[in-house]
């Protein structure tokens, strides 16, 4: 069940001051080693096409600002100079259409660099830079592994849970020690036995009530990242016919699901085949999970703003 996949280094496109560059290794390793600061991922649709650009702005931007806080600056025991000039500047830079605009180019420059297919691209801005910096990265969309259909519950927290900043990528090291041939994710779970998100992902339970009605659980909002493909999957369900319970999955409840599934931006929603907890194996049937991956799929090229650049 563990071990450490295998991490293929490929070079990847590099985009800032509107040029892009080839460089070596990882996404992670580049955002891991680059200055702390916010970032978001996102996919291209039929290669003309961001996916949730709005969703990704907001999301960027909202992450920036929290990286601002007093609470988060407390948290991490940072020391930043000038502050409120700093954060002033920050709401001023970042408007959903500066944001908006960085992402269509980065996107363009990186297409145009990539002969085909759709590419996942990795923006990032810099929390306590003078000046802010940003880049991005782009790669090829990676192929879903079929064999990976496994999640492991495993005790872990993650200390800033709406804010998805570079932090969160070194901290998650040592669970990604459990990632392996099968196993696609990493759930994190409390003492209490209560699931919150994967290491990469949101969870999602299927369950049934005594009166069969088919229930969808996920964590609330305010102990998860919400993810944009999350949203998604939770704006659908009504028309699915399921009801959404906005409530941490319970590990007590295992034996009543009737379906997992993770969701991301790269993976959209990627049905779960087992569960493994404490050394045991729960199986589960993919089907009632297939039915929000062919809802999103169907949705995608609707929800996908047109890449401009004037």
């Amino acid at each position: 069940m563990s071990g450490t996949a295998e991490v293929i280094k490929k070079p990847m496109l590099f985009f800032r001051d509107g040029h892009c560059t080839t460089v070596e290794g990882t996404t992670a390793d580049v955002l891991s080693t680059a200055p702390q600061g916010a970032y978001t991922r996102f996919c291209t649709v039929q290669r003309n096409r961001i996916l949730y650009l709005a969703e990704h702005v907001t999301r960027l931007r909202k992450s920036l600002l929290g990286m601002l806080d007093d609470r988060y600056i407390e948290l991490y025991h940072l020391s930043i100079p000038n502050m409120t000039k700093h954060r002033q500047e920050a709401e001023n830079k970042f408007t959903e259409s500066f944001l908006a605009k960085y992402m269509m180019e980065a996107a363009d420059c990186i297409l145009k660099h990539t002969p085909t297919g759709d590419v996942r691209v990795d923006v990032h801005l810099s929390a306590y830079e003078p000046g802010f910096p940003m880049f991005a990265l782009g790669t090829p969309i990676p192929n879903q592994s079929k064999a990976k259909d496994a999640v492991i519950l495993e005790r872990g927290e993650r200390r800033t849970p709406t804010i998805k900043d570079t932090q969160w990528i070194k901290e998650r090291k040592p669970l990604e020690n459990f990632l392996g041939d099968t196993v696609e994710e990493i759930v994190l779970m409390d003492d209490e036995g209560y699931l919150y998100e994967g290491i990469s992902s949101n969870f999602f339970v299927l369950l049934r009530r005594g009166d069969k009605e088919l229930v969808l659980q996920t964590a609330e909002d305010e102990y998860v990242l919400q993810g944009t493909v999350r949203s998604m999957v939770l704006s659908i369900a009504k028309s699915l016919n399921v009801l959404v319970e906005m409530s941490r999955p319970r590990v007590v409840d295992i034996t009543k699901w009737v379906g997992v599934f993770i969701t991301s931006t790269t993976r959209r929603v990627k049905p779960i085949s087992r569960v493994f907890l404490n050394g045991v194996t729960y199986d589960f049937t993919t089907d009632e999970s297939s039915r929000f991956q062919d809802a999103i799929k169907q949705s995608e090229f609707s929800r996908g703003s047109l890449i401009t650049t004037e």
